[in-house]
């Protein structure tokens, strides 16, 4: 865990009464917070598909992608560069939520954690 990303956790968690284990969420919000690229490279991946006319995406299928232009884009092979699988759910939302363009074009399920 990177201290810029710890930082921001911290800082999550502090503004939470009653935290003691970050929840997905938390954690997710964190990594948001620290990592705004990821979300505007998940952007940029969508509108390609409705670009080339896909009306349905999966953010799972896109989270694979970002793995591996981020693999092939660094030099480092000790890069700590890692996608959650658990945030995929938070992106959709969050992609859907900005940019409503995307209403329908992710499938979701309600959280079973908030």
């Amino acid at each position: 865990m990177t201290d810029k990303w710890q930082r921001a956790l911290t800082v999550h968690l502090m503004e939470q009464e009653d935290a003691v284990n970050p929840t997905i969420e938390e954690q997710f919000n964190a990594f948001h917070d620290t990592n705004p690229v990821v979300f505007y490279e998940l952007v940029q991946l969508a509108d390609e598909l409705l670009l080339h006319g896909y009306t349905r995406g999966s953010m799972k299928m896109l989270f694979e992608v970002l793995r591996w232009e981020r693999m092939l884009a660094t030099d480092d092979p000790s890069s700590e560069f890692k996608l959650n699988n658990n945030y995929t759910s938070h992106y959709a939302r969050l992609v859907v939520q900005t940019y409503p363009r995307f209403e329908g074009f992710f499938e979701t399920r309600n959280l079973r954690s908030a």
